[in-house]
């Protein structure tokens, strides 16, 4: 599977975790701070995940951050607060997404892109992020609990782990031939 089209425009590679790329070498970026709020109704959980970056760097950048959800999680809604301004994400095809994405990333202006790669994996792209600029992204979701032993089990993963990544290396990116978006799953350790 080649490289998104959008991680070409916007980053030279993408490799996961929280990072930025700087002049060819990737440098980690601050999360300042997580917040969660969960309301659990029978054995639905609604969620509300609320992250704040900011650009401690001298130059406009983009930052890519690998995040795990619950395997039955159904993102619905993610907004961007940038100083006083809200910014509305619209559910898309993955395509449309990445197209929106990539005209925001040449034209300079603040974009956001959250992609599901597996199940329980999710890829959160933020670009061109203002030296100085903090930015808090907001994702809703809703969950089915399971229920085992007469309780219901409320799940939020807090680490995307180490993942066995079969087949030969293709480049130095750790996508292989079996698995060719490993570097889209994989955070670095």
């Amino acid at each position: 599977m080649p490289m998104p089209t959008h991680a070409l425009l916007c980053s030279k590679q993408l490799l996961g975790g929280l990072y930025v790329n700087e002049e060819e070498q990737h440098s980690v970026f601050p999360l300042k701070h997580t917040k969660v709020y969960a309301k659990i109704t029978g054995h639905l959980s609604r969620v509300e995940v609320t992250q704040t970056f900011d650009n401690p760097f001298s130059e406009p950048l983009e930052a890519v951050y690998i995040f795990p959800l619950p395997d039955q999680a159904a993102v619905d809604q993610m907004e961007i607060k940038l100083s006083d301004r809200i910014i509305e994400g619209n559910i898309k095809k993955r395509e449309d997404a990445q197209t929106i994405y990539e005209e925001a990333c040449s034209q300079g202006r603040t974009g956001a892109l959250l992609e599901q790669e597996r199940d329980n994996i999710f890829t959160q792209s933020l670009a061109h992020i203002k030296p100085g600029e903090q930015i808090e992204v907001t994702l809703r979701y809703t969950d089915h609990l399971q229920f085992q032993g007469g309780n219901y089990e409320f799940v939020f993963p807090m680490v995307v782990g180490p993942r066995f990544i079969p087949g030969t290396p293709i480049d130095e990116s750790g996508d292989t031939d079996f698995v060719p978006d490993a570097s889209r799953i994989t955070p670095p350790l």
